[in-house]
Order: C-alpha cells, then sequence, then structure tokens
C-alpha cells in the first residue's frame, strides 16, 4: 500500500513539473515600427526628404533583417540595412529610383548575403579585396578597389551617416536629432561613384 501511494505521489509530481515547464511559453519577438512622432520629414536644399525605420530583435518571425531605414526624397527611395548581429552598424545601402532597385552597395564582403555570394567563392576573394565596399547591379556584383578619391570619401560617408542612424533607431531615438547625417548620405548618394582611369 505504501509503494502504491509513492508511486501515485510520483506520477503526481511528474505531471505537475511537466505541466509548470509547459505553461511557460516563449512568444517570438515582434518587429516594432518607428513611432508616428519619429517617422518625419526635413527639408534639404528645397527638396523634402521623409524617413522611418523599423526595428526586429533577433529572433523575430518573420525573421529577416535586424534594421532597415528608409529615407525617400523626389519618389527615390535610400534603404539602410542591417542584418548581422555581430555588426555595430549598417550592412548595406541600397538605392531605388522611383519603384526600381538601381543598385545595392555593401559595406564589405561579410556584408552580402550567402545566397547571393556562395561560401565556397568567397575563399578565392584575396583579403584586402574582402574588406572593400561591393557594389550590386542586376547580376552584376563588383569589389569597389580603385574608386576616385572623391568617390571613396563619399562611400566612407555613406557608411559612417548609416552606422550612426541604424544605431539610433536600434535605440528607439528620433531620427530628426540627425537630419545632418540624413542630408550627408542625400549628398554622397546623388552622383555615380566613379573608378580611377
Amino acid at each position: 500500500m505504501r509503494y502504491l501511494f509513492l508511486s501515485n505521489l510520483l506520477v503526481m509530481l511528474l505531471a505537475a513539473q511537466h505541466a509548470n515547464s509547459g505553461s511557460v511559453i516563449k512568444r517570438p519577438a515582434k518587429c516594432e515600427q518607428a513611432a508616428p512622432a519619429e517617422r518625419n520629414w526635413e527639408e534639404f536644399n528645397g527638396e523634402y526628404v521623409y524617413w522611418d525605420y523599423i526595428v526586429c530583435p533577433p529572433g523575430a518571425e518573420p525573421s529577416g533583417l535586424l534594421v532597415k531605414v528608409w529615407l525617400t526624397g523626389r519618389g527615390d527611395g535610400y534603404s539602410l540595412e542591417k542584418w548581422s548581429p555581430e555588426r555595430d552598424g549598417a550592412d548595406a545601402v541600397v538605392v531605388y529610383h522611383r519603384t526600381k532597385k538601381a543598385f545595392t552597395l555593401y559595406r564589405d564582403l561579410d556584408a552580402i548575403p550567402l545566397k547571393m555570394f556562395k561560401a565556397e567563392r568567397r575563399s578565392s576573394v584575396p583579403a584586402e579585396t574582402a574588406k572593400r565596399p561591393f557594389l550590386a547591379q542586376g547580376s552584376s556584383l563588383i569589389p569597389l578597389e580603385n574608386l576616385t578619391p572623391q568617390s571613396a570619401e563619399r562611400v566612407t560617408k555613406i557608411f559612417e551617416s548609416s552606422d550612426v542612424l541604424v544605431r539610433q533607431s536600434q535605440r528607439k531615438m528620433a531620427l530628426i536629432r540627425e537630419t545632418a547625417k540624413i542630408e550627408a548620405i542625400f549628398t554622397a548618394l546623388k552622383e555615380p561613384l566613379k573608378e580611377q582611369q
């Protein structure tokens, strides 16, 4: 009888433990858009520029970019994108002419998604080239190794400014405080990047 009682008690304890462990359901993290007050606009040299952002914590469903900042002016758009949790800043800047994607500027080889540039091909890229920005246009992926000094300086400004906007978005700060960075990106992207002849 005592054995039966102890057996039943053990079964009840195990059942209770199982019930308690199953009652805590971990919900997936959700992406958050900028608050309405943070979706804003500014005028630069007679051109209205609008911005917005969305932040997705790691593990969010559906999975995707961790941060995406949109900047638009005169119908053209720019998105600053971060997908790598290891990088403290932007991985890529995507440029749209109206609704059509014109090109993507990747910060370096690590910023290019594996589905676009396979792991087995990366090993053949020289280390110095891998640190440079890459331009993706259509099906072409070009390392920007020979930019003019002015174009190289513009690329540096683009990513320095993008890093600030991405970090501020992650902190859910109002980007209106960073209008100088927004203007720097617009100015740097107005002209095509040029390579030395």
